[in-house]
Order: C-alpha cells, then sequence, then structure tokens
C-alpha cells in the first residue's frame, strides 16, 4: 500500500527515513489541496497492477468466485464489521482458522 507521509515538523534525515521505509511522497505542512491530490493520484499509479481506469477490470469478481463457501461466510461477516473472534463465535470456528480464510 503506498504510503504518504505527512508532517509539520520534517527536516532532511526524516525524509530520507521515510522515503527508505517505503514512502512514496513526504509532504511538510502547509501545503495546498493540489499538492495532496498529485501526491495521492501519483501513489495510486505507482501501485502494482493499477490500470488506470476504473471500467473493465474483472479482477474483485473473479477473486470472489474462487474462494470456497466457508471464506464467503467469513468474508461476509467481516464485511459487516464483525471481529475475528465475534466472526469465529458466529460460525463456530476458532479466530485462527479466521484469519487463515480472510487471507484469501
Amino acid at each position: 500500500m503506498p504510503i504518504i507521509f505527512i508532517t509539520g515538523h520534517g527536516d532532511i534525515p526524516m525524509s530520507v527515513q521515510a522515503m527508505k521505509a517505503g514512502a512514496v511522497e513526504f509532504l511538510t505542512k502547509p501545503f495546498g489541496d493540489d499538492v495532496l491530490l498529485s501526491a495521492i493520484r501519483n501513489a495510486i499509479e505507482r501501485q502494482p497492477g493499477h490500470t488506470g481506469s476504473r471500467g473493465g477490470d474483472t479482477g474483485a469478481p473473479d477473486c470472489y468466485a474462487s474462494l470456497t463457501p466457508r471464506e464467503r461466510q467469513v468474508m461476509a461477516l467481516v464485511a459487516s464489521g464483525l471481529l475475528n473472534k465475534q466472526v469465529g463465535g458466529e460460525l463456530n470456528i476458532s479466530e485462527i482458522t479466521v484469519k487463515a480464510h480472510r487471507v484469501r
């Protein structure tokens, strides 16, 4: 996931450390809306697998179709806002098993 580092008290060593840690942008306050939006656009474009368009991407439906019925149950409960422990209780499985299903 791209990281945009924003600080009000940045210096050169801090910016170097942030970039070495994987930040795609280092912004110091104050900055304009256009600077932040540009940084976000650049970060999204740098993401692996980014196609540049919103239409025609069939990745999510294909991924969903490849899930087992149990993984779909876990996904639905997690998407509804339940914690791993609560999902496990609902489905009568361990929290570790829930985590394993979430990986997919």
